[in-house]
């Protein structure tokens, strides 16, 4: 289902997948993936699911500040939600992540390239359809 390319163990695709899962840096790298690789269906979803990862992590953040302990945990749980995709995207094994790929699956596909581009993919150099 993904299309990682199998071939190449540190793949372009591969990297820019790991980078949507980095701690609090994965926004950065999730929008900018949606846009440069906006015709790879695989990073359309990982940073989909990255988005869903960084609210969480920001969450967390408030929760630790309410509830230090709680907000501890919500974050080592997220973390090991993150070191588990990462391992996943190395393996080559297409993994939604519980709860949060439910999440990151109501996003549409093109909602964050259309949003930073004002363009349909289709209409865009990027697209290779």
């Amino acid at each position: 289902m993904t299309n990682l390319n199998t071939n190449n163990y540190f793949s372009s695709e591969k990297i820019w997948s790991v980078l949507c899962y980095l701690p609090f840096i994965n926004i950065i790298f999730a929008v900018l993936a949606s846009v440069k690789f906006v015709d790879n269906q695989g990073l359309r979803f990982h940073s989909r699911q990255g988005v869903v990862i960084f609210v969480l992590y920001f969450l967390s953040l408030i929760f630790v500040l309410i509830n230090y302990g709680f907000g501890v945990m919500f974050f080592l749980i997220l973390l090991i939600f993150s070191l588990i995709e990462i391992i996943a995207i190395f393996t080559d094994t297409f993994l939604i992540l519980p709860g949060i790929g439910q999440i990151a699956q109501k996003i549409p596909e093109f909602f964050l390239y259309r949003l930073l581009t004002g363009k349909d993919p289709s209409e865009s150099w990027i697209s290779k359809e």
